[in-house]
């Protein structure tokens, strides 16, 4: 299960991914951040991962990255904390962040909330 809330106050998508995830819900996440392309700003989204398990194939990634640069060229910039507890998922965000080359898009993989809140509250240009 993925859910989702849009945080008005700090411009944030806050997203909690629970149980086991396939890549069929993978793909329609990536594409629902089309959703909030009326918001045009920076935005920022907080994914928390923790409880979840991955079930796709690492090549399966390169199909979600396509599908955010398709979708995200309305945003000024969007940067990503990924909150990952386990080595198989932590893994899977590690392969994410770096096959990323969307030049709007900035993610990377978190151990903590307080770290992944830390960097997402920096002003650093993606």
């Amino acid at each position: 299960m993925i859910r989702s809330e849009y945080c008005e106050n700090s411009n944030t998508l806050y997203v909690e991914m629970r149980g086991l995830i396939e890549i069929e819900e993978m793909l329609e996440y990536s594409k629902s951040l089309a959703r909030y392309s009326s918001l045009s700003g920076c935005l920022k989204v907080y994914e928390e991962a923790s409880n979840s398990r991955f079930d796709f194939l690492i090549e399966d990634i390169n199909r979600m990255l396509d599908i955010m640069a398709r979708n995200l060229g309305v945003f000024c910039s969007i940067r990503h904390a990924m909150v990952r507890n386990t080595p198989l998922e932590t893994a899977y965000g590690i392969c994410y962040q770096t096959r990323n080359s969307i030049e709007n898009y900035a993610t990377k993989v978190f151990s903590t909330k307080q770290g992944a809140m830390y960097w997402l509250k920096e002003n650093l240009p993606v």
